[in-house]
């Protein structure tokens, strides 16, 4: 057996025993790179436990700021879990008069965070006096950055769905 294929053996047993929750230590010798790709599958298998228990919803608009609708990139992605709405929003691209413009200081893209508004149970369209603060990063001072503002925007959620799953955000 090649070594490039036993590691992808031990990767995908990691995932299956992290899914299942399992209590199985990683049965290679420490520090081979077998042991390091089961470690890493089992990280991966309990992520996408966690991840499971929070609802995301798409939607199709911008969850905040102004000028919204003169920004060629927007995300806009509702996770929900028991009674709590978070919206996280990445906006950028801004375009005006035929010019690409910041949409803040220094910064091309940005994403924000915020608690739903309680009133709204049809759109559950965000409370902006409700923000919720988070560690990963939150801007792009670059142009043409519409591929990092997509990852920017998936870390953002991740972070967020972790914080969820151990009860961090009360409604």
């Amino acid at each position: 057996m090649n070594k490039a294929f036993s590691i992808c053996i031990a990767y995908e047993q990691g995932v299956g025993k992290g899914r299942r929750k399992s209590k199985d230590t990683n049965p290679y010798e420490n520090d081979s790179d077998e042991f390091k790709a089961w470690d890493y599958g089992f990280g991966e298998g309990l992520n996408w436990f966690l991840i499971s228990k929070v609802k995301r919803t798409e939607r199709g608009w911008a969850g905040h700021y102004i000028c919204s609708s003169d920004c060629f990139f927007r995300r806009n992605t509702l996770l929900e879990k028991d009674n709590i709405k978070i919206i996280v929003s990445t906006v950028g691209n801004l375009w005006k008069n035929y010019k690409l413009e910041e949409i803040g200081c220094d910064r091309y893209f940005e994403t924000m965070a915020f608690h739903s508004d309680k009133n709204d149970s049809r759109y559950n369209d965000l409370d902006v006096n409700r923000k919720i603060n988070f560690s990963s990063p939150w801007s792009i001072s670059e142009k043409d950055a519409d591929d990092k503002a997509n990852i920017m925007h998936e870390n953002v959620v991740k972070e967020i769905i972790e914080k969820m799953e151990i009860g961090e955000y009360n409604d």
